[in-house]
């Protein structure tokens, strides 16, 4: 199979692709559910959080670190996966959401 043809994977937990995964799953509809800010409001909201708990000079300080050095997401997942079969990183993908899953159960409380 030639390096085109070759079908692509991306595994991105993005809640604005979650509309399109399995509800059933605790996660996946709370995540459905979220409403995601506007990008203005995320950038005016992390920098809060960010002077809040750090400083403004600390903070501007970790801005410069962030963007000192460049992360290509992309790049980063095909090194993550790489040698693997699909039926592996299916399996990887399979057991992680199984722990998320576990995770937000244990950090909700139930209904009583």
């Amino acid at each position: 199979m030639s390096e085109r043809s070759k079908p692509k994977l991306y595994l991105d937990n993005c809640c604005f692709n979650r509309p399109f995964d399995d509800p059933s799953q605790l996660l996946v509809r709370l995540e459905t559910e979220a409403k995601p800010m506007n990008d203005t409001v995320l950038l005016d909201t992390g920098m809060d959080i960010l002077v809040e708990r750090l400083g403004l000079v600390e903070a501007e300080r970790f801005i410069y670190l962030v963007n000192k050095e460049p992360f290509d997401y992309t790049k980063f997942h095909h090194a993550l996966f790489e040698g693997m079969t699909m039926d592996e990183i299916c399996e990887v993908a399979r057991a992680a959401s199984e722990e998320v899953d576990e995770r937000t159960k244990q950090a909700i409380p139930a209904d009583e």
